[in-house]
């Protein structure tokens, strides 16, 4: 959480004292006067010229690292948003079931969409396409294989996937280091609804 604190306050910095810097590489307007003082105190007003283009060297590395994590995040959540979908085509025309991962697949498509709006706020391009062959997204994998199944077999491996998206923002959650307050505060919101549905869908299993 330092560095990105460091960095980001950095670039505050500079935008404030240096006025051929007017337009930082990513929005810096969430920063908070403690936070510009800290830096200051830090490094002063950072007018020298090598000093200024190291912090914006920091700074975009924090930034692109950062929109790494979160890209990886988005294209988890586009396929489940297919995924999801996808199993709600059950043969055996369980009504219920279908309806509650059509709505499942509304919310990963919403949260989607929050990811890559931050992204893009950050100045970046937002991954639009799924995980790519070969990663260790296996869940989703035994999900494919799953929608030609009866309706507890597709729970169940919806079950899994959701499981697999907590795992996978718990890991982002712990590198501090790297997201900024705006994207941990996102994710664990995220968290929070998908931790929910995996909840639901247990009970669901459980009336099975």
């Amino acid at each position: 959480m330092l560095k990105t604190l460091i960095t980001s306050s950095a670039m505050t910095a500079i935008v404030l004292s240096v006025p051929a810097l007017a337009q930082p590489v990513s929005p810096t307007e969430n920063l908070n006067n403690k936070q510009v003082e800290e830096i200051q105190a830090q490094h002063g007003m950072l007018t020298n010229d090598e000093a200024v283009e190291e912090a914006k060297h920091e700074y975009k590395e924090a930034v692109e690292d950062e929109v790494d994590e979160l890209n990886e995040i988005a294209s988890i959540l586009i396929d489940a948003e297919e995924l999801y979908s996808d199993a709600a085509n059950l043969p055996d025309g369980d009504d219920e079931v279908r309806d509650h991962l059509i709505a499942l697949s509304a919310e990963r498509a919403e949260q989607r969409e929050e990811i890559q709006q931050l992204v893009i706020d950050k100045g970046a391009e937002p991954d639009t396409y799924g995980e790519a062959l070969g990663t260790a997204h296996r869940a989703f994998a035994q999900l494919r294989t799953a929608v030609s199944e009866d309706s507890v077999v597709a729970l169940e491996e919806v079950l899994r996937g959701e499981k697999y998206i907590v795992d996978e923002i718990n890991a982002r959650l712990e590198d501090e280091d790297i997201m900024s307050p705006e994207a941990l505060h996102l994710l664990q919101m995220i968290k929070m609804d998908v931790n929910s549905s995996v909840e639901k869908l247990e009970a669901k299993l459980g009336e099975a």
